[in-house]
């Protein structure tokens, strides 16, 4: 009897399994899709445009991407240009404020970059990536459904992506991260998407950190995938 008892749940989990994977698939499909992921997969750069707001303070921003490791990160701070450059395994940070010489990214900061400004997002091939992804149900975002679509990456980070069920297209975006012992919990709600040339891009994006007072908003203002960028972007600044 005791045996029995056991058996009847493991086997409805059995048989449960790949049902769940074939929902989980399709709602990947159609998050694809929605995104044109497999079109932006195929592409060798990305531009971003965009100002962020926070404490009072407005702060425009360019990022440039070259496959297959090449970030140039752009901002004005007090009337002042500043760069993060990563050009391979190597990577600088220059802050004239604070030095004015450029000053070398450590290993850790340059991987934290190239997962941050990558291009097709951290669903797409996932398990290539040693990462893995379940869907877990519904919930509502702002009355609207959602599926949630929970992703343990193998860096111990766990991302939960919430797709709307009808446009397919993230709603709300929350990650769990430990760094130096202590728990943090961000989420970020994005809305006001728009067509840029055929990707659909969220231009509104409001990242609150739990427990961490005030709110980081970024203002998406130009897209271009796919334009040509010059090697001399990804040099280390100051040659």
């Amino acid at each position: 009897m005791h045996m029995k008892r056991f058996l009847i749940p493991l086997l409805f989990l059995v048989l449960m399994a790949p049902l769940q994977a074939q929902n989980l698939g399709k709602v990947l499909d159609n998050y694809f899709r929605a995104n044109q992921t497999a079109r932006i997969a195929e592409e060798k750069s990305m531009y971003v445009q965009a100002t962020m707001e926070q404490g009072g303070m407005s702060i425009p921003m360019k990022v440039y991407y070259k496959r297959p490791d090449k970030i140039r990160v752009e901002f004005e701070f007090q009337g002042r240009k500043a760069l993060s450059v990563v050009n391979g395994e190597k990577g600088w940070n220059y802050m004239p404020w604070m030095s004015p010489d450029p000053q070398p990214l450590p290993g850790p900061q340059i991987e934290q970059l190239k997962e941050q400004y990558n291009m097709e997002g951290d669903l797409w091939n996932y398990k290539e990536k040693g990462n893995k992804v379940r869907l877990d149900g519904k919930e509502k975002v702002d009355g609207r459904t959602a599926y949630k679509v929970v992703l343990d990456k193998k860096s111990g980070t766990r991302i939960v992506f919430f797709i709307d069920a009808d446009t397919y297209l993230v709603s709300r975006m929350e990650s769990f991260t430990s760094k130096e012992g202590k728990e943090y919990h961000t989420i970020t709600r994005m809305e006001n998407y728009k067509d840029f040339n055929g990707f659909m891009q969220p231009t509104l994006l409001s990242t609150t950190i739990e427990g961490v007072p005030g709110k980081l908003i970024v203002r998406m203002e130009e897209l271009r995938i796919g334009e040509e960028m010059p090697d001399s972007l990804f040099r280390k600044p100051g040659n």
